[in-house]
This record gives C-alpha cells, sequence and structure tokens, in this order.
C-alpha cells in the first residue's frame, strides 16, 4: 500500500524556484520535472507555464503556482476515479507526474 505523504505547496514552491527569486521559469520547471524523472518536451514545458502564468511574465508565481497544483490534484482525482479516460491535454500528465513526485 502506497503512503500519501503531505508536502506543503510553499515547500513544493521552493524546491523549484532555484534561482529563489519568487518566480518558477520555464528552466527550473524543467530542471524539477527532469529530477523527478519525467522527460517532457521544452514545448510542453512552455504550455505548462502559459496555463497557468496570470500575469503573463513568462513564469510561475506562488500564487500561479497554488492554482496549478489545485487544478493537477482535482484532475489527478478525477483520472483515478474515471479509469481509461484519455488525458486531454500533455501537460496535465506531465503535471501529473510532478505531483506524484511528492507523494
Amino acid at each position: 500500500q502506497i503512503k500519501k505523504v503531505a508536502i506543503k505547496t510553499i515547500d513544493q514552491f521552493k524546491y523549484c524556484d532555484r534561482k529563489d527569486d519568487g518566480v518558477i521559469s520555464a528552466d527550473e520547471l524543467d530542471t524539477t520535472l527532469k529530477n523527478l524523472g519525467i522527460r517532457i518536451s521544452e514545448a510542453e514545458v512552455h504550455d505548462i507555464i502559459g496555463l497557468y502564468d496570470l500575469d503573463g511574465d513568462g513564469g510561475l508565481d506562488l500564487n500561479e503556482f497554488k492554482r496549478m497544483i489545485g487544478i493537477l490534484e482535482l484532475s489527478v482525482e478525477t483520472s483515478v476515479r474515471s479509469p481509461g479516460k484519455a488525458e486531454r491535454m500533455t501537460s496535465s500528465r506531465a503535471a501529473e507526474g510532478f505531483n506524484q513526485g511528492y507523494r
């Protein structure tokens, strides 16, 4: 049985924010995903940033990151409840893996 471990969103954010500047860039997100064993294309990383970057600065601040994590957690729960249902976006696959890396 897999034990679910809760890691605070702020700690997840700090882990991704390698430059410690309060914004997760595409490069930082790519590095984090690779460290978690998730290999996606540069275009997919930029797609993820584009989906959740509400202020258009090219990165994810803490609030945007929290929004992304919240949406992805719902997506993972829905996928588990509906086996066989195709994922609608490649970036959801990547983000799901990102969340799994923290569990």
